[in-house]
C-alpha cells in the first residue's frame, strides 16, 4: 500500500527507534566501532586524533559528541545504500536495458527489507537460540554465536535476492543464483563505504568544544 520510498522511509524511523532500546551498531556506528574495527580503521585513527586535539574536548566529551552526530546523520544517509546497489544491478543485467531509476526502486526495496533484518531479525535468530539451548540443556559455550548472527542474515538476504531477482528481471535459475550471490556479497562492501562516507560526514561536522 505504499510506493518504494515511503516504505523505506517508515522502516527506517522503525529501525533507529528500535536501535534506542537494542544495542545494534550496524549503522550508526560509534566512534569506537569506526576506529577499531574496520578494515580502514588505521587509516582515520590519525584523523580521530588529530580531529579530537584540535576540538578541544577530552576523549569521553568527544567520543559522546561523534556518536550522537553520527546517530543523528545515519538516518538520512543511510538512503545512499540504494543507489550503489542500483548501480550493480544495473550493471549485472545491462542487456535488459532498464530505466536506473527502476533499478534504483529494487535497491530501495531491498534497504527497507535490510531494515527489518539487521533489527527485529538479528535480534529474533538470537532469542530463537536462547530459547531452544535452554529447552535442550545446551551450553551456550558451544555455540558459534557470532557465527549464527552473521550467516544466518546472510542467507536470508541470499533468498530475498534469489526471489526478488527472479521475480523483478525473470532470468534463469542459474544465472539468478549466482547473481543473487554476487549482490549478496556486495553489500558488505556497500556497508562498508556507508560507514567510510558516514564517518567522514560525522567527523567533520560534529560540535566541538571550539564549535
Amino acid at each position: 500500500y505504499m510506493n518504494p520510498l515511503q516504505l523505506f522511509l517508515v522502516l527506517n524511523v522503525f529501525y533507529f527507534i528500535f536501535v534506542h532500546f537494542v544495542p545494534i551498531s550496524t549503522l550508526t556506528n560509534p566512534l569506537y566501532v569506526q576506529k577499531n574495527l574496520q578494515v580502514y580503521s588505521s587509516r582515520i585513527q590519525p584523523i580521530i586524533a588529530e580531529r579530537m586535539k584540535s576540538s578541544g574536548m577530552d576523549s569521553v566529551q568527544f567520543e559522546k559528541s561523534y556518536n550522537e552526530t553520527s546517530a543523528e546523520q545515519s538516518k538520512t544517509l543511510v538512503i545512499i545504500m540504494a543507489p550503489f546497489l542500483a548501480i550493480l544491478t544495473a550493471i549485472l543485467y545491462f542487456y535488459k536495458r532498464r530505466y536506473f531509476v527502476e533499478h534504483l526502486v529494487f535497491g530501495i526495496h531491498f534497504y527497507s527489507f535490510f531494515l527489518i533484518l539487521v533489527s527485529v531479525g538479528v535480534v529474533t535468530v538470537g532469542l530463537t537460540t536462547e530459547v531452544i539451548l535452554h529447552q535442550f540443556s545446551i551450553p551456550a559455550k558451544s555455540v558459534d554465536w557470532e557465527a549464527i548472527l552473521e550467516y544466518v542474515p546472510g542467507v536470508a538476504i541470499l533468498v530475498y535476492f534469489f526471489i526478488s531477482l527472479r521475480r523483478v528481471f525473470g532470468e534463469s535459475w542459474f544465472w539468478t543464483v549466482i547473481k543473487s550471490a554476487v549482490l549478496s556479497f556486495s553489500v558488505l562492501y556497500i556497508i562498508f563505504l556507508y560507514r567510510f562516507i558516514l564517518f567522514y560526514t560525522t567527523i567533520w561536522t560534529m560540535p566541538t568544544g571550539k564549535g
